[in-house]
């Protein structure tokens, strides 16, 4: 026992004695993977992780190795990973209170989807006149043009004057944009149906799992559907700006004549619109306020094809 008592405290001061005499004692790992201790750190490794001691070996403090930049940029990525994770939550939690709030049953979420969808087939219909007077109109045209297409009694070619050409030109453009109008109605009506679908699923979810339970205050996601933010006006977006407002109203931009008191960007997965709080004048001077939207192409220029549909959205009463 006595030996054995000996033993253990030569030990107990060999341990004592093996740690530096000063009061902070620290270590670290060089590129070879050994330990070192020392009353100071070699400043090549003071940024590759530090534990500083006592004198009874006791850890004071522990400092992790500085990040790298790949590892910065990994953990800024998981940050905002995660601030998207938690905003999907939240906007899940609104809507499926929204839900309970607004529907009593899958019935009264039916009617509100087929009256939705009905407001939608009147602007179709609509539309469908419209395109249907254009296609006469266009074989009136058409028929005027068969004379043109003959000679005269002198052995010259008949011309058609300059206005039913023009004519011509417009009704064959309006036509197809009506066409392109009611397709994209038609687009409207299945996502309106398919939302509403998608609500009536997730009602009985809700419902299922029992009000107020996890379920329904959000632990499911849902991923926005449309981003908007300002787009400032400025010496260089005043381009596009002005391109938006002249196929609008036809006229070149001017404080007299048009312009945008304000302007938005509104993004989709599929789309980026520019949204503009406009004024026009009228025949009398005064200046009505005008929504005008307009699609971007990808390289961020005016899409004429997409403009001219939202106009004839806009001329049939429907949401644009």
């Amino acid at each position: 026992m006595a030996a054995s008592g000996v033993c253990r405290g030569f030990l107990l001061l060999s341990l004592a004695t093996a740690w530096p005499a000063s009061a902070t004692t620290y270590k670290w790992v060089d590129e070879k993977g050994i330990t070192h201790y020392g009353d100071t750190i070699p400043p090549q490794y003071v940024n590759q992780g530090v534990t500083e001691m006592d004198k009874k070996g006791l850890v004071i403090r522990k400092t992790e190795p500085a990040l790298t930049p790949e590892q910065l940029r990994a953990q800024q990525a998981a940050l905002v990973k995660q601030k998207e994770l938690d905003k999907q939550t939240d906007e899940q939690r609104r809507h499926d209170l929204a839900l309970l709030g607004t529907y009593t049953s899958e019935k009264d979420i039916d009617i509100a989807r087929d009256r939705n969808t009905q407001q939608i087939d009147v602007t179709i219909r609509s539309a469908k006149e419209r395109y249907g007077n254009k296609q006469a109109r266009l074989k009136e045209l058409a028929t005027q043009m068969e004379f043109y297409q003959g000679k005269d009694k002198s052995g010259k070619p008949r011309k058609p004057p300059p206005e039913i050409v023009q004519e011509l030109d417009e009704a064959t453009r309006q036509q197809a944009v009506f066409n392109a109008t009611i397709l994209e109605l038609e687009k409207q009506k299945q996502e309106v149906a398919a939302r509403f679908d998608a609500d009536k699923a997730r009602f009985v979810e809700i419902k299922q799992s029992g009000v107020g339970s996890a379920s329904a205050t959000g632990t499911g996601t849902s991923k926005a559907e449309r981003t908007t933010v300002a787009f400032a006006i400025t010496p260089s977006s005043k381009l596009v700006i002005d391109e938006c407002i002249r196929r609008w109203v036809g006229v070149t931009p001017s404080a007299n004549s048009a312009y945008a008191v304000s302007a938005e960007a509104s993004q989709t997965p599929e789309q980026v619109e520019l949204i503009l709080d406009g004024r026009v004048q009228t025949r009398t001077g005064q200046f009505n306020a005008q929504r005008m939207v307009c699609p971007l192409t990808n390289d961020g220029k005016i899409d004429s094809q997409g403009t001219e549909i939202k106009k004839a959205l806009a001329s049939l009463g429907a949401r644009y």
